[in-house]
């Protein structure tokens, strides 16, 4: 289990880091790339954990029989608060991060001209995070501790997993309280759908803020 979470943290490092030594691909190819990587490395991850513990994704929280309105107002709910936990921490308390990475500072250089356009690049860019992380945090990591060491540890793994993966000090600060939100997300949710839709919403705002 934490071997696949180290190695999963590798695998979303460094298509960041990488991210500049490709522009001769150009801007929309690598976003396509990036996103088609991240999602096949995501699930394959998460196929090969279910099939050795003869589990199912349903099992998981990825149902197509839960109640779309209950996840939500859940979803809302959860981006609302740790969006006013993030404007909180920066506005009051002064803790903000100077740092952004090559991607961020495209998507916030498109953002400024506006338009449909722009919408729909962060639209695209924002969602394959949203699920993946989601599906290997809540889904895999969160559901396997829960079953084995309670609630609590659970969640506190899980949670400081997801701030460690966004390698910031500031970042895991914030990413360590949003992991703890959306295993409430999770939970009350009763399924992904919940937390995927209150991490998008936090992600998109966060561009726009």
């Amino acid at each position: 289990m934490f071997w696949a979470t180290g190695f999963f943290s590798l695998v979303m490092i460094i298509p960041v880091g990488a991210w500049q030594a490709f522009d001769f691909l150009g801007f929309k190819i690598k976003l396509l790339l990036w996103a088609v990587y991240f999602i096949v490395f995501t699930i394959a991850l998460v196929e090969n954990f279910l099939r050795k513990r003869a589990m199912t994704w349903a099992e998981i929280g990825v149902s197509r029989s839960g109640n779309l309105w209950r996840a939500a107002a859940v979803g809302v709910c959860g981006a609302a608060l740790t969006i006013a936990g993030g404007w909180f921490g920066a506005e009051v308390l002064g803790f903000r991060s100077s740092i952004t990475t090559s991607m961020e500072e495209f998507l916030i250089r498109q953002m400024a001209g506006g338009g449909l356009r722009a919408s729909l690049l962060l639209a695209w860019f924002m969602f394959p995070i949203a699920v993946c992380e989601e599906l290997f945090f809540r889904g895999f990591l969160f559901n396997y501790l829960n079953k084995r060491r309670g609630l609590l540890f659970a969640a506190a793994v899980s949670a400081c997993f997801f701030g460690l993966v966004h390698y910031y000090p500031v970042r895991i600060v914030y990413t360590v309280f949003y992991g703890f939100v959306w295993v409430a997300a999770y939970r009350f949710g009763r399924g992904l759908a919940a937390p995927v839709i209150a991490h998008y919403l936090h992600n998109v705002a966060c561009f726009y803020s």
